[in-house]
């Protein structure tokens, strides 16, 4: 090996141990066997622990002892437990530390050289700040919306409003023996579009979805926004065949409107339909519950899925059906 080559190495080595010293962040560096080999200092603030004595152990005991600090030890653990080495670079998640009070964001990242897998990168920013003035924002919107039916950023109904024509539409439906449905629909990674664009791009997804969702509606139609990510649709008199068709149409759209802006965030929905079909001794309620199931299972069958559940609440059996529809 050259005295060059022996001075870049020094160089490489020299800068990394400095970006652990001095960078904003938290960093931990595990090789493929999953040992720990590298912790920045700032691991050290944000889990109040010493971080040369989690040098050589192996990661679930690298996680262990750092869960120690956290507000939900669990939850933590099953957020980075899990065994990420074929994972492209993603977000873990938020994570609540004590002593003092932190909101961290997780972000997993594959280390390779030419193909080969040589460990992971755990990143772990502190965004308190960031998230105190998100949740004084929403306060806020709670607030103003206790005193509109009108959603502040969106314009559309809000979910107090979307209970009340749903309420009045569940007692048309029972008296004229008439279907209905309701429509769910959540953006997928929604969390991961606030990682990584930030939240004011994060507002103008959720703008730009209430947007088309608006657009696309019948007269009669209610479009709303719940909470966050999360829309809802009621469809007077809509049968299996017409919920199913608008959520399609609903997937379709905003996939066209993602081709038309490669440049920004990728969005897709996850959909949940449940349909009201008279008589039923289902309330507006059990309605709304079977629709956030059905949203539940369309997240966990990936991203732009849609799942109806046809079934009321004194039905037998059970005859929902999940489908792609990326």
């Amino acid at each position: 090996m050259s005295s060059d080559d022996v001075k870049w190495d020094v160089l490489v080595e020299s800068t990394l141990l400095t970006l652990l010293q001095t960078a904003g962040e938290g960093i931990l560096v595990f090789d493929a066997a999953g040992a720990c080999k590298m912790v920045g200092k700032k691991i050290g603030e944000f889990f109040a622990t010493d971080v040369s004595k989690l040098i050589g152990k192996v990661r679930t005991e690298v996680m262990l002892v750092l869960s120690k600090a956290c507000e939900e030890p669990e939850a933590f653990l099953a957020l980075v437990g899990g065994n990420d080495n074929d994972d492209p670079p993603h977000v873990l998640g938020e994570i609540e530390v004590r002593s003092p009070r932190r909101v961290l964001v997780l972000r997993s990242t594959p280390i390779k050289l030419e193909g080969q897998y040589l460990g992971r990168l755990l990143w772990m920013r502190d965004v308190t700040r960031e998230a105190s003035a998100e949740r004084a924002r929403r306060h806020l919107l709670q607030r103003i919306e206790l005193l509109t039916p009108v959603d502040a950023l969106t314009g559309l109904a809000n979910r107090r409003r979307f209970t009340e024509e749903h309420e009045r539409e569940h007692g048309r439906a029972m008296r004229a023996w008439d279907s209905y449905a309701v429509l769910r629909l959540d953006i997928d990674d929604m969390g991961g579009i606030n990682e990584h664009f930030g939240v004011p791009i994060g507002d103008l997804v959720i703008e730009r979805v209430a947007e088309l969702l608006r657009a696309g509606r019948r007269d009669y139609d209610v479009v709303a926004r719940l909470a966050n990510d999360e829309f809802a649709i009621l469809l007077p008199g809509a049968d299996a065949v017409a919920a199913r068709a608008v959520a399609d149409r609903v997937v379709m759209t905003v996939a066209d409107a993602v081709k038309e802006n490669q440049q920004g965030p990728q969005i897709t929905l996850s959909i949940g339909v449940a349909v009201c079909v008279p008589p039923t001794g289902e309330s507006a309620a059990d309605i709304m519950g079977r629709c956030g199931m059905a949203l539940q299972f369309a997240r966990e069958a990936g991203k732009g899925q849609v799942h109806l559940d046809l079934i009321s609440g004194d039905s037998k059996g059970e005859t929902g059906e999940e489908r792609s529809t990326s």
